[in-house]
């Protein structure tokens, strides 16, 4: 109090460095009414008068709060996610909408917080957790929620597709099992979170695996149910069928040998024994259902009555198939097979045949047409084959040559491959020798007349002269037509001297009228008939050929001709003069080949151009059908 005036009051509050300031106060001893805050507060007052005066004063104010926050819990329950791990709020700031504060309070300021936030599958079902609250003064209080952790989340599994499998795929043959590895076990999965512990169980063996279980074809198929339960009592199932083939076959420990016998004689069967297979001689991994038989692939096989375990049958010739034919209980089956091999070695029977033909010579072959027959034969066991050597083929019908023995091989086989060979001879005779050989000297004319008598079957001559004792034909002359059987020798063809000639009679089944390889011809040959050159008619006697039985005949005289070549010697080009009316005309070499031919030629001169020809001596021919010329030619460039 002043006496001086009124007094005013001015009053400051501080708390914890905030400055509160205070209502001002005009009356003396007045009061003031203010809140004061938690902890303490410092009051300042200042009062002053009417004369400016002033005065302070101060002291503290100090406020606590002794009263505990309420604190209130909920439960809750918490749903593990696909990692395995769930949560709640940890405090007042977490925006976690799970929380075990169910409105907790202060009458200040508080704050909360629990004792366990994160939950995993180690933690499935109810869990205690302390929910604490503190208030600004320090103050706190518990309380107890119980969180219920919960997993919804079945686990996964995927079985093995249905699958077939063989009693001898696991590696084993000779039983009717297939025993399995891991390979029909399930895939599996659930949370990835390390607690939640998975079980895998399945129906057949109760265990999590298949591994060495045995599964029997007999059994089969198996159906295998496979349940995967997590920690939580979820369960996923599949299943898989097993179905178990028997495809091994079975098989004979004893099966006969082949059998090979000779066929009885006079017939054609055999009678065969053996021991048949019994089902003791069958193996099999499983069960046999029947064994069969025996079958054979004859049906010309008579199989007799059974007895004391042996079979029988009449086998015929040849390879006949026995079977024997075993099946399991699955339709699995094998054969026990072996040949009866019956063999044939008797040889045809021959009941006729004819072994000697005795022909005359038929100048339409130059031989013979002979059809030599083939044996009548007979066999037990089938058809028989024939074959002639001489013809290659199973007939005998063919030309045979005259003059030699002709050894003709019949072989006869039967079906069975046995053979006999019999032996005709074909002898043909002879084609006839020219006869009565006789050299006529025409002096005359320059000429020696060489003529004979026809041979028997000659179609051609050849009349050949040489030096006496051998050596080269020196002058040869081809009389084509059968008919002509005289030849005409120039004196000078051949030097002076001592000559021999014969005639060689000839027949070819082709009648050409050119004689290249003349040795194919059936021929005959004279004896050779000496000849002087040039000669007198004193000097040729009548020589006559000996005949060999062939009687002699004598051609009629035939009307002479002449012929002229000039130049002679030549270059090729040459004239020729006949008298002949109409004539053939062949020039020939020194081996006898006819090197020009012309026919029908009425020009009784003409002139020739063989300029083409080598260099040599060359026979000219001029013939017609009653008479032959012949000229010999040089030709010397």
């Amino acid at each position: 109090a002043d006496g001086c005036g009124l007094i005013s009051y001015e009053c400051t509050i501080t708390n914890e460095g905030n400055i509160i300031s205070g209502p001002t106060a005009t009356q003396s001893g007045a009061s003031a009414t203010f809140d004061f805050s938690v902890g303490t507060s410092t009051v300042s007052y200042l009062a002053s008068d009417a004369a400016g005066n002033t005065w302070t004063c101060s002291f503290t104010v100090t406020v606590f709060d002794d009263e505990d926050p309420t604190a209130i819990c909920q439960d809750a329950v918490v749903l593990l996610g696909p990692d395995g791990t769930g949560s709640i709020a940890a405090d007042g700031n977490d925006p976690n909408t799970i929380s075990i504060d169910g409105g907790s309070s202060d009458n200040c300021g508080y704050s909360w917080s629990v004792s366990q936030s994160q939950f995993d599958c180690n933690d499935l079902g109810e869990n205690t957790v302390t929910l604490t609250v503190v208030d600004e003064a320090g103050n706190s209080v518990n309380c107890d929620a119980t969180v219920t952790v919960v997993d919804q989340l079945p686990p996964t599994i995927d079985c093995v597709a249905d699958a077939t499998v063989n009693t001898s795929d696991d590696g084993t043959d000779g039983d009717c099992n297939y025993v399995v590895g891991t390979e029909f076990d399930p895939l599996f999965d659930d949370n990835t979170s390390p607690g939640c512990a998975l079980t895998l169980t399945n129906d057949h063996n109760g265990g999590s695996s298949l591994n060495g279980e045995s599964f029997s074809a007999a059994d089969s198929p198996f159906t295998i149910n496979w349940t995967v339960e997590d920690s939580a009592g979820n369960t996923a199932t599949c299943s898989t069928t097993i179905t178990v083939l028997d495809q091994e076959a079975p098989s004979f420990s004893y099966c006969p040998e082949d059998i090979e016998l000779d066929a009885l004689t006079g017939n054609c069967l055999a009678l065969v024994s053996w021991v048949e297979p019994t089902l003791d001689d069958v193996i099999d991994n499983c069960e046999v259902a029947s064994l069969e038989g025996p079958f054979v692939n004859n049906l010309t096989v008579e199989i007799l009555p059974q007895s004391n375990g042996s079979a029988f049958g009449n086998f015929p010739i040849g390879e006949t198939l026995v079977t024997y034919l075993v099946t399991d209980i699955y339709g699995n089956t094998s054969v026990c097979e072996f040949s009866v091999i019956i063999v044939d070695n008797e040889d045809p029977l021959v009941l006729d045949f004819q072994e000697f033909y005795d022909l005359p010579f038929d100048p339409l072959y130059c031989g013979a047409l002979v059809d030599v027959a083939p044996p009548v034969a007979f066999d037990y066991c089938g058809e028989l084959t024939y074959h002639c050597d001489y013809t290659n083929s199973d007939s005998g019908l063919d030309v045979y040559p005259a003059g030699e023995e002709t050894i003709v091989n019949w072989t006869v086989t039967d079906e069975s491959g046995n053979s006999i060979v019999l032996t005709a001879i074909v002898n043909v005779d002879k084609i006839g020798p020219a006869s009565n050989l006789q050299a006529v000297c025409r002096p005359d004319k320059n000429f020696v007349k060489l003529k004979f008598d026809p041979a028997e079957g000659a179609q051609r001559y050849l009349i050949q002269v040489r030096e006496p004792g051998g050596g080269p034909f020196l002058w040869v002359e081809r009389n084509y037509n059968a008919d002509v059987t005289v030849a005409y020798l120039p004196m000078d063809s051949l030097p002076p001297g001592d000559y021999e000639w014969r005639v060689v009679s000839l027949c070819k089944m082709d009648d050409a009228e050119n004689l290249p390889g003349w040795q194919e011809y059936t021929k005959r040959y004279t004896k050779w008939i000496n000849l002087e050159l040039p000669c007198s008619i004193s000097s040729l006697a009548l020589q006559p050929e000996e005949s060999e039985g062939i009687s002699l005949s004598k051609l009629g005289e035939t009307t002479l001709f002449d012929a002229e070549i000039f130049p002679n010697p030549n270059t090729g080009v040459f004239n020729i003069r006949t008298d002949l009316e109409m004539y053939n005309l062949d020039i020939m070499d020194a081996e006898g080949s006819v090197v020009y031919h012309m026919e029908r030629i009425t020009d009784q001169f003409m002139e020739m151009d063989l300029d083409g020809l080598n260099n040599g001596i060359y026979l000219v021919r001029f013939y017609n059908d009653d008479i032959v010329i012949t000229k010999r030619v040089t030709i010397q460039k």
